[in-house]
């Protein structure tokens, strides 16, 4: 008999039969990508909250983008400007003492969010690990050394307030003051969006001594990074898993299946169109798997961020487990699974060429 093109309904038709017939096939690939995808989900979800958290525990406190010199300059998205210094200096009280970042400015109203107790007022704010490392509260007077030429200058400060960021480099070694005698000599921009301080800078500050906050705190923003590679790896390897997975399953089904193959020939079937009934079936179990494994793995990461999990904050330096669904690699992963399923599946069909048509028939 002659082969013959079947149209997309037959294939259509022919496919769900499969399905309903050998459900139990299909359970295991279906139910080992949704297990796959709801890891990634929560996996990457927490990776992308420590990521986030991180990013705006640094944009809240340090400048978007730091000018050495006075600089007038200002342009739309501009959301304070200060002027600044950023000294060493060490800090004494009561017998102990540390050196600190002394981070002199002509408006403080950048701690708002990160004040945790006091005001926002002349004097001296102080990070909470820092102030706890000292014991000092609220109200004390500390001692502040700088060094002017190769003299040391004391002065003292009162304590108004506590500032906690996020970042333990900044609330264990930086103290912010404001002395109106001092000059100041860089000038400090914080942005509506702290993301687009590199472009800002590329447009604005090209031919100006300028750092963004990424430059200046290199190794901290080396951890995002980090993370984004190992949230790649897992993608990379939960895709793998997937497209081994239902590789195997739709093996087997080809081998289960000789007979009804080779009646398919007998009716003047093409292999092509054989094989876009398997690379269909395929295609309709990653899908469900990836839609289960979408559903339960945004179900988890909710309930993460509505439970607050505590976590060890001498660890982690965070209260409670953060997590952040990061829609953009939940959303690259479908057609990045879909798409290797389809292709395991298309290399897996291609066996169907060599099957005989009587002597599957025979076999049977």
């Amino acid at each position: 008999m002659t082969n013959k093109r079947f149209s997309d309904k037959a294939v259509f038709s022919l496919v769900k039969g499969f399905i309903k017939k050998s459900r139990k096939n299909f359970k295991f690939p279906t139910i080992a990508i949704a297990i796959g995808v709801w890891g990634l989900i929560v996996i990457t979800s927490v990776v992308n909250g420590f990521d986030r958290l991180l990013i705006d525990s640094i944009t809240r406190f340090y400048p978007h983008i730091t000018v050495a010199g006075k600089s007038d300059l200002y342009f739309s998205g501009i959301k304070e400007k200060m002027f600044f210094n950023l000294d060493n200096s060490m800090v004494a009280f009561n017998g102990s003492f540390d050196y600190v970042q002394l981070m002199d400015c002509d408006d403080v109203s950048f701690l708002g969010s990160s004040i945790i107790s006091g005001q926002l007022e002349n004097g001296a704010a102080i990070g909470k690990e820092l102030s706890e490392y000292l014991n000092i509260s609220i109200g004390d007077e500390l001692t502040v050394f700088k060094i002017k030429g190769i003299i040391p200058i004391a002065k003292k400060y009162r304590v108004v307030s506590l500032f906690k960021t996020g970042v333990y480099i900044f609330d264990s070694k930086f103290l912010v003051i404001n002395d109106p005698d001092s000059v100041k000599n860089f000038t400090a921009y914080y942005f509506e969006d702290p993301l687009k301080a590199g472009e800002y800078k590329s447009k604005y500050f090209s031919y100006s001594p300028a750092y963004t906050w990424k430059e200046s705190n290199k190794t901290l923003t080396q951890t995002v990074e980090i993370d984004g590679l190992i949230a790649l790896l897992i993608t990379v390897f939960i895709v793998l898993m997937a497209g081994f997975s239902v590789s195997n399953s739709i093996t087997f089904s080809i081998l289960t299946r000789k007979k009804e193959i080779g009646i398919l020939k007998s009716l003047g079937m093409k292999n092509i169109d054989i094989q876009k009934v398997f690379i269909s079936e395929s295609l309709i179990i990653s899908v469900i798997g990836y839609l289960l494994g979408l559903l339960c793995g945004t179900l988890t990461v909710t309930v993460l961020d509505f439970l607050k999990i505590k976590i060890p904050s001498g660890i982690f330096y965070v209260d409670y487990l953060p997590v952040s669904l990061n829609v953009s690699i939940a959303g690259s992963s479908f057609f990045i699974i879909t798409g290797i399923v389809v292709f395991f599946s298309f290399l897996t069909t291609r066996m169907i060429s060599g099957i005989d048509t009587l002597e599957a028939l025979k076999d049977e």
